[in-house]
């Protein structure tokens, strides 16, 4: 292993190590999942205070030590200070650093999803946009660039056509019509307008993929699917999820 390494990334996790110093979880370019030391950058005024805090996105200069890497230097390009002055944005961002965790791994390319989290971190302070449109925007796609990517277009069981009425389960995997949906569960009805703003979100062009607004009712019913989705992958629900859940929903 490098005894040295500058990575480009965003600051996805801060937590306090000891009196002054800080434990940082990167989610870097080429390099996924990355676990750093700040040594004293807890402490008020020190050289890296700054530099450190979470959303932050820069390039960063690490060392390797024998209890891992060390940061040396960090430069940030964009902090988003917008989304930490609006607890409900924070919040909603916040569902989308941990969702992002959840996905990487460490020492594996991320480049599309960090792509992706990044555009959406600078869409969720846009005030014409829902934050919970953007985030459950980015949830859906960054399942998506990992393969796991809900059935859109017919009946996950009999493979015909569903437009309306249309149910989607998550223990099917996507849609289903309202024969097959009989035999699931957690089978939901749906909106004609939550189905073509799923898949909408599943087949826009990165630059346009947030650029769409619904009405309350279609973008409730697309968070509901989105966030059962990821719990279903993940077979727990993130509790970033859950603090949502009490607070904004």
């Amino acid at each position: 292993m490098a005894a040295t390494m500058q990575v480009r990334g965003l600051i996805a996790r801060e937590t306090v190590q000891g009196e002054q110093d800080k434990r940082l979880i990167l989610i870097c370019v080429d390099q996924g999942r990355v676990y750093v030391s700040a040594k004293g950058a807890k402490k008020q005024g020190a050289r890296l205070s700054s530099s450190t805090q979470l959303f932050t996105y820069g390039d960063f200069w690490l060392n390797h030590a024998r209890s891992g890497w060390i940061l040396q230097e960090a430069v940030p390009i964009e902090q988003f200070y917008p989304i930490r002055q609006d607890p409900e944005r924070m919040a909603w961002a916040s569902w989308m650093l941990e969702t992002a965790l959840e996905l990487t791994v460490e020492e594996q390319e991320c480049n599309e999803m960090l792509r992706l989290l990044l555009r959406g971190l600078q869409m969720i302070t846009e005030e014409s946009l829902s934050p919970m449109t953007t985030a459950t925007t980015f949830v859906l796609r960054a399942l998506a660039s990992t393969g796991v990517r809900p059935e859109t277009e017919r009946c996950v069981s009999n493979g015909e056509r569903a437009e309306d009425p249309a149910y989607l389960s998550v223990e099917a995997g996507g849609l289903l019509c309202t024969d097959c949906a009989r035999h699931y569960a957690d089978a939901v009805r749906i909106q004609p307008g939550t189905l073509y703003a799923l898949r909408y979100v599943l087949n826009a062009d990165d630059s346009a993929v947030y650029k769409y607004q619904v009405e309350p009712r279609i973008r409730s019913e697309l968070f509901e699917f989105a966030a059962r989705f990821l719990t279903q992958y993940l077979q727990r629900e993130v509790r970033t999820l859950r603090y949502i859940r009490e607070c904004f929903c």
